[in-house]
């Protein structure tokens, strides 16, 4: 629902305390996340993302308008791992996923999201390669 969110999450309607609604994450980025940490049988929920996507890279929809299925979104900042992470995921998670964790985005235009295939509209090319590269660029210690 625009300005609120996704219906049933634990933040719908809480956009104040976020510069989003909703959090994209990337599957290329889990596979990674997942390799890196040798982890086997592991599912997404643990990172506590909204909307899961395949192909592309976050980092292009920050500051853009884009659509997917009829909604509207708007990539409006990075999705800093907390210490969430290294609680469902074991020691190591929150720095594998900084720069990495997902792009919050704020909703536009509600509409319906389904599980499964969706069709992205950017208002730029997107270039698959570059899914698992970070969101924005980060100095690490």
């Amino acid at each position: 629902m625009a300005g609120k969110g996704l219906k049933g999450d634990r933040f719908f309607g809480k956009s104040a305390r976020d510069e989003g609604q909703v959090t994209f994450f990337s599957i290329e980025v889990f596979e990674v996340f997942l390799a890196t940490l040798d982890l086997k049988d592991t599912t997404l929920e643990g990172l506590r993302r909204n909307i899961v996507i395949a192909g592309v890279p976050l980092k292009d929809l920050m500051d853009v308008e884009f659509e997917i299925d009829g909604g509207r979104f708007a990539g409006s900042g990075h999705a800093a791992p907390c210490s969430w992470m290294a609680c469902a995921y074991g020691p190591g998670a929150n720095k594998i996923l900084r720069g990495r964790g997902g792009m919050r985005a704020r909703v536009l235009v509600g509409g319906t999201i389904k599980r499964g295939p969706g069709l992205l509209h950017s208002p730029h090319p997107l270039d698959p390669s570059a899914s698992a590269q970070p969101v924005r660029e980060m100095k690490l210690p």
